[in-house]
């Protein structure tokens, strides 16, 4: 008897079988190839599904009925079981309805990184061939070519793009290798991935590298990396970058600014951050745009440090903000005569190199 007590306790806690529609499938409505996904979640039911000619994510809710609906008043979708890994029903809208046949595509995963809205088997479909678009371009005396990634006709959120300086020399090859490391990678599409598992849709991001000015010997860039990858809350960063062209190496401005202006701290994780003094943060709050907005008190309370980069009088200073909060981050900037009290040593050569008053 206890043994058998035993055996129903644990059927009772193993998880509930799957619905058969559960998976990735692949079929069509009408003549139309398109692919499929449809998951059982703890909050609820989701599903999407793109047509293959057009490679763009159509999200689907569940109703009460158990039809899947295209938004609140959009088509509707039947299916049911119609066989072993068979799912057969309509596509409905209006006075137009058109018949579904599906196939699984794939075995359900147990993997939660292959659910099957986010998983490789229902994506891939849509991939097709990624390539990169140069097109030659120019800021200041700097020749440059432009990369941008054509990801296929179905991404429409993505924009991942970087540059690649002209000049044949050691430290522009520097440069170019610092601001192509997106290159290398598809952090784009786990992106997209993981906002598909849990809403869907795509999502969107951004990852992109611009040349926004060159000043003397320094070339100024932004690195924008940001998106909705299926978290809570999406995510942005703006980072300044400042080359040397002289050596291709990254230049601290954090230095070009003495302790009277910008107090560095070390981490627990050995990195090193800075905050505005006193003094400085009242230059820079008289930098922020009046109004009532409730951002201040984000930037200049809980910023975690403060990140320089050059403008065209001087220096910008953006803040490093909490995540649900990077929607707030704005650069202040300062001319360097304003700067010129808290500027090193480091800080009034490099203005001098430049050429600034």
């Amino acid at each position: 008897m206890a043994a058998a007590g035993i055996v129903m306790l644990a059927a009772l806690a193993a998880d509930p079988a799957p619905p058969a529609w559960q998976g990735v499938w692949q079929g069509t409505i009408g003549p139309y190839p398109v692919q499929m996904c449809f998951e059982q979640r703890d909050w609820g039911d989701l599903g999407a599904y793109y047509y293959r000619s057009r490679a763009a994510l159509i999200a689907l809710d569940r109703d009460e009925a158990g039809h899947w609906r295209e938004g609140k008043d959009g088509p509707k979708l039947r299916v049911a079981p119609a066989g072993p890994d068979r799912l057969a029903g309509s596509w409905s809208d209006k006075d137009r309805s058109l018949p579904i046949s599906l196939v699984r595509a794939a075995p359900l995963a147990d993997d939660d990184d292959e659910r099957p809205c986010g998983s490789l088997a229902f994506h891939r479909p849509r991939l097709g061939k990624v390539s990169w678009q140069r097109t030659p371009a120019r800021i200041g005396r700097l020749a440059y070519e432009r990369i941008r990634l054509v990801p296929g006709k179905g991404f429409t959120t993505v924009n991942v793009d970087t540059f690649a300086l002209a000049a044949a020399t050691p430290a522009a090859a520097a440069i170019n290798a610092r601001v192509a490391q997106q290159l290398k990678t598809e952090d784009w599409f786990d992106c997209l991935r993981g906002a598909a598992a849990m809403q869907g849709t795509d999502g969107d991001y951004d990852d992109s590298y611009t040349p926004k000015a060159v000043r003397g010997p320094f070339l100024s860039v932004t690195h924008n990396l940001g998106g909705s990858c299926g978290g809570a809350h999406p995510y942005w960063d703006i980072e300044p970058l400042t080359f040397d062209l002289g050596t291709g190496g990254l230049v601290e401005l954090a230095r070009w600014v003495s302790p009277r202006g910008m107090v560095p701290s070390k981490e627990s994780d050995g990195a090193i951050t800075y905050q505005p003094s006193p003094a400085l943060k009242r230059l820079l709050r008289a930098r922020w745009p009046k109004g009532g907005d409730d951002c201040e008190a984000e930037v200049f309370d809980y910023a975690f440090g403060w990140r320089i980069g050059l403008t065209a009088g001087g220096l910008g200073f953006t803040p490093n903000l909490p995540h649900v909060a990077q929607g707030c981050a704005e650069e202040l900037s300062l001319s360097f005569a304003e700067l010129s009290p808290f500027l090193s040593a480091e800080g009034q050569a490099g203005r001098k190199a430049i050429g600034s008053r």
